[in-house]
């Protein structure tokens, strides 16, 4: 019979009692229904009884595992304990851990049966049985859970304080070596405790458990961490740029948690309704995805002031200062690789974003830039973007973008005119060339930049006229050397570069003449020409090619019976006619 039981029944023989006192007549019949007694009077404990010899093994005699299954009463039942392994498990450990008190209780002449009912007869109100087994239940929690922090403190107090020191220790060792022998968690306690292939509790942010693997957290710290209040917006809808947060944002935490020199118990330790450590926790996010922002050019600002006014109190400056300093250098060096991947994911998704991606484009390497520019050659917009390079990029950048525009043969007059920036006129046709034969590289746009400088004149020599020059000049020789005597013979030196002169000056003042009226009519011309024998066409031919190698292009042409020069070309000539004479 339990405890209750006797109870109900004084209780009952009190209430007769006093309806007798009040005058009542009452007949004092006490009844037990026997479906009402749930357990059994042992008689036996009053009287002497000789401990039975242990075995061998250290086990008890008689007492197996059912037995002290059925001496258990479980008074509140964890949820936990639905799942099968979990149940098996506490129950496995409570036998054992029941056996481990019996033997030692055996060495006192008593037994666990013994002292629960002498407890009782003291009016202990607790069950030893019980007690054990929740010591047992916090073992097998505390395994399976990464994140679980029952404690079985108040249970070995308990055990301590009615049997001794001793008892405790022993139950203590045992209860953790026996906890070491545990089996791995089946298919169903895995999704209970919603557990990753690292045996980790999977959480928001940290889905797998590979950063808190990779940093080490220890249970504290992790449970301080899950605090954090979860936020939505577009860089926390972008999976990667999400990743990046968090590992900036835990790799701080565990730094801080390290330094020896900043107290970061506060950040740790909760104490409920408190909510300092959590307000810490998420001011230090908010100013990590700040932060990160900053590097991701194409994400807007968020407001930090609430978060900054708390770490800039007197008391969280050194954690502030040295949020500040580690996230720095984090930025600074992170992988220039993953932060590419994450602007072109963003680019490729929003191809109209030119403002962000030059932004983001100028800022890099020339290497990067020609690797990056190659990729979005395919891209529709991509005429766009030379555009604005041209526009608002620096040399390297205007080369770049014109690179490609002549290359595609997209090229309009006003590109000439940035080109005309970069090079001079004298070297047009080299960078045509260049742009035609070669692929961008660095060496490539070291070259155009040293287009820059003037290409040096070259004066071309016609050979064919240079003979008939000298016949001329021998026959002129012969005939003056019969009219005079050989004393007063005249020696002509044959100077080549003389007739080349010559020739050069006579098309130079055509040039100045028609650069003063901006045009010869064909009649004026045509006379030229004959004077030298030549056509018309022949003689503007004569003239294009020796300046051909200079201009690199026809310079004079007929229109409406008026000989002009290209206007592309007009100041190149003007350069030409004014230097010639150097």
């Amino acid at each position: 019979m339990k405890y209750d039981d006797f109870k109900k029944m004084i209780d009952n023989i009190a209430s007769d009692i006093s309806k007798l006192q009040l005058g009542e007549k009452q007949t004092f019949k006490r009844k037990i229904e026997a479906n009402e007694i749930s357990g059994i009077i042992d008689v036996s404990l009053d009287l002497p009884e000789k401990i039975p010899p242990r075995i061998k093994n250290n086990h008890p005699m008689i007492k197996d595992y059912r037995y002290w299954i059925l001496k258990l009463d479980r008074h509140y039942k964890s949820k936990a304990m639905r799942i099968n392994q979990l149940n098996v498990a506490a129950l496995k450990i409570y036998a054992k851990l029941c056996d481990c008190l019996e033997i030692y209780l055996n060495d006192d002449g008593t037994t666990v049966a013994r002292l629960v009912s002498k407890l009782r007869r003291e009016t202990v109100n607790f069950d030893l049985y019980y007690t054990i087994y929740l010591i047992a239940e916090t073992q097998v929690l505390n395994f399976y859970n990464p994140l679980s922090k029952k404690s079985a403190e108040k249970s070995y107090k308990i055990i301590e304080h009615y049997i001794d020191h001793k008892a405790r220790v022993l139950l203590e060792n045992k209860a953790n070596e026996l906890q070491k022998h545990l089996k791995p968690a089946d298919k169903q306690t895995r999704e209970y405790f919603n557990l990753t292939n690292n045996n980790q509790v999977s959480l928001w942010w940290d889905p797998k458990g590979n950063l808190r693997r990779k940093y080490k957290f220890s249970k504290d710290e992790q449970i301080a961490i899950d605090q954090i209040s979860k936020r939505s917006n577009v860089l926390w809808n972008n999976k990667k740029v999400f990743n990046l947060l968090m590992d900036l944002y835990l790799s701080t935490l565990k730094e801080l948690f390290d330094c020896k020199q900043i107290d970061t118990k506060k950040l740790i330790k909760i104490i409920k309704p408190y909510k300092q450590s959590k307000d810490i926790l998420d001011a230090i996010l908010i100013i990590s995805e700040n932060n990160l922002r900053k590097k991701f050019s194409f994400y807007g600002k968020i407001s930090i002031q609430k978060s900054l006014s708390l770490l800039e109190e007197k008391e969280n400056r050194e954690i502030l200062s040295f949020i500040e300093n580690y996230q720095y250098d984090y930025l600074k060096n992170m992988d220039s690789k993953m932060v590419d991947d994450i602007y072109r994911d963003y680019f490729k998704n929003n191809p109209n974003k030119l403002k962000d991606f030059l932004k983001y484009f100028l800022d890099l390497s020339i290497d990067s830039k020609i690797d990056i520019i190659k990729e979005y050659e395919r891209y529709d917009n991509f005429e766009k973007i030379l555009n604005e390079l041209e526009r608002k990029g620096q040399k390297e950048d205007k080369i770049i973008g014109l690179y490609y525009i002549y290359k595609n043969n997209v090229n309009k007059n006003n590109h000439d005119k940035y080109l005309l920036e970069i090079i001079d006129k004298s070297n047009y046709d080299q960078f045509l060339k260049i742009v035609k034969e070669k692929e961008l590289t660095r060496d490539v746009i070291n070259q155009i930049i040293s287009l820059q400088k003037k290409a040096p004149k070259k004066i071309k020599i016609d050979n064919k006229k240079i003979d008939i020059s000298r016949k001329n000049l021998n026959k002129t020789v012969s005939l003056v050397n019969d009219f005079f005597d050989q004393e007063d013979t005249i020696d002509i030196e044959d100077n080549n570069e003389d007739i080349v002169q010559v020739n050069d000056e006579s098309y130079n003042n055509i040039l100045k003449k028609i650069l003063c009226n901006d045009y010869m009519s064909t009649d004026e011309m045509e006379k030229l020409a004959k004077n030298k024998g030549l056509t018309l066409n022949t003689f503007i031919g004569n003239i294009n090619e020796s300046l051909y190698d200079y201009i690199g292009d026809q310079t004079l042409v007929i229109e409406d019976d008026k000989i002009i020069i290209d206007e592309f070309y007009i100041d190149m000539i003007k350069e030409y006619v004014n230097g010639s004479k150097n």
